[in-house]
């Protein structure tokens, strides 16, 4: 748990706001499961030092994966763990062609971070951050 509320209060704190980021940040403590894959997804994690430093998970559906939960703690950030997941849950693909990722408009961090990946932004639409709140990615 200790991963996201990192990452979150990193990522989402500056561009939502601190009441967002509480609001956020009490329903992970509530419900940390939904967090963990789902039936049919499949879970990431790089362990260092005895600690998960960074997850992700994807879901295939039909050609097309996505991918959702990237999270890397901000002192392993920039040192290869993030490219590391996606490497690896590339090469587990089985059925998808491609692979989809939302990125905050408001995080040019993560676009950067995906953009030198090889990612191309395709679209932009609003996605649901907690309830009741969208933004842009």
């Amino acid at each position: 748990m200790r991963l996201w509320q990192e990452t979150w209060t990193q990522t989402y704190g500056p561009s939502l706001g601190t009441a967002v980021l509480e609001t956020m940040l009490q329903a992970l403590d509530k419900g940390t499961s939904s967090m963990l894959p789902g039936s049919g997804e499949r879970a990431y994690c790089c362990v260092l030092d005895a600690r998960i430093v960074g997850s992700a998970i994807v879901v295939e559906r039909g050609t097309t994966a996505y991918l959702w939960g990237m999270y890397v703690l901000p002192d392993y950030q920039r040192s290869g763990v993030g490219s590391h997941l996606i490497k690896s849950l590339v090469r587990d693909l089985q059925s998808a062609e491609r692979l989809e990722v939302r990125a905050l408009d408001s995080s040019p961090e993560a676009q950067a971070f995906y953009g030198a990946l090889g990612f191309e932004r395709i679209r932009a639409e609003m996605t649901a951050v907690t309830t009741g709140l969208s933004v842009p990615a």
